[in-house]
């Protein structure tokens, strides 16, 4: 890999990049992605994200692995 802190090399890396940047190539793998990646990218969708809050009673709470509600 190559950026402005100079080069390194590995085995592996992982990357996370605004899926805007993927898009716009603004972001270049070498070797290229696979096809059938690039072609998720293009696929992909973004924009607004809406959130709804949902309630629940204190019977329906959450509770972790053990049983144990979170503080």
């Amino acid at each position: 890999m190559r950026g402005s802190a100079g080069r390194g090399a590995g085995d592996a890396v992982v990357v996370t990049v605004p899926l805007g940047c993927l898009k716009a190539g603004d972001v270049r793998f070498q070797p290229p992605l696979p096809e059938e990646k690039q072609a998720a990218i293009r696929g992909l969708g973004y924009g607004l994200l809406n959130k709804v809050p949902r309630g629940l009673a204190p019977s329906q709470a959450l509770r972790s692995r053990d049983g144990l509600r979170p503080a």
